[in-house]
């Protein structure tokens, strides 16, 4: 994976929706700075990585780049990210929302509506 031979990664999108090339940036390990706005700032969730404008980009990013103390607690935190953006996670909680609907749609308590099997997708 080409993001993974990096370190760092920068949005520039001010209002992206949900911010897959953010996503895949924190899972190759990046520290990746965003905009203040969309569902990016989700994915970071750390008011380090965060910026308003370009000064504020400028300040954030020089602070990171200048410890690397900074930068193993911000790749902690990353990483507790990245764990929640696995496809197991995405597709584990798909099928809660489908059962739940459906046992909604049903009727709470009838019988064979319990909860389906689950198989891990873990290698």
């Amino acid at each position: 994976m080409l993001m993974a031979r990096h370190k760092f990664g920068i949005n520039g999108c001010r209002r992206e929706a949900f911010g897959i090339a953010v996503a895949e940036q924190v899972k190759a390990g990046c520290i990746a700075f965003v905009p203040d706005g969309g569902g990016q700032t989700e994915i970071i969730d750390h008011r380090m990585l965060i910026f308003k404008n370009e000064d504020d980009a400028v300040r954030k990013i020089e602070a990171v780049l200048s410890s690397v103390n900074v930068q193993e607690n911000l790749r902690g935190h990353l990483a507790v990210r990245a764990r929640e953006l696995s496809t197991e996670k995405f597709m584990n909680s798909v099928r809660e929302i489908v059962f739940e609907f459906l046992k909604k749609k049903e009727g709470a308590g009838k019988p064979g509506l319990e909860s389906p099997e689950i198989p891990s997708l873990a290698p």
